[in-house]
């Protein structure tokens, strides 16, 4: 039996229905995600405004009027009172999931990061750990580091 041809819609609803892998590069000024022939690149700062006492994520890395942006990689943005850097950045990678993917995904794809070393300077040896945490949140699952200098594993809970 012929394998189907990687443009096939149902080979790819089904790919996306097991669980697809998706690779994001990342840096301090941005986030790219990439699966099969999608690219999504996204600046590194979220949107936030207040609606109703409760915290609306508006903008992924362009910015929104009226809202408040949070820079989540320079050393002197500071943060207003209630927000937490750490949900912006699982937001800002729940958004970058599904832009590449078209939607939602069925299954948490397996993702692939490549350039966590490059926030060595500002994270100070907690990238690994910080951005493993952020994709679990965003819906990712089994974290693979492409680091040359480590590589971890993960698998979501």
């Amino acid at each position: 039996m012929a394998s189907p041809k990687p443009d096939d819609p149902l080979a790819r609803a089904l790919e996306q229905w097991m669980g697809a892998r998706v690779t994001v590069h990342v840096s301090p000024e941005r986030f790219t995600f990439s699966y099969r022939d999608q690219i999504v690149a996204l600046a590194t700062y979220v949107c936030v405004a207040k609606k109703d006492d409760e915290l609306e994520y508006v903008g992924f890395g362009e910015q929104v009027p009226g809202a408040v942006r949070v820079d989540l990689f320079r050393e002197s943005g500071a943060v207003p009172a209630g927000i937490d850097k750490m949900d912006c950045l699982a937001e800002l990678c729940r958004y970058g999931f599904s832009r590449v993917l078209g939607g939602v995904p069925i299954f948490r794809p397996t993702v692939s990061v490549s350039g966590a070393s490059t926030l060595e300077p500002l994270l100070h040896g907690y990238q690994h750990v910080l951005l493993e945490e952020a994709l679990l949140d965003a819906g990712g699952r089994d974290i693979q580091f492409d680091d040359a200098d480590e590589v971890r594993q993960s698998r979501a809970a």
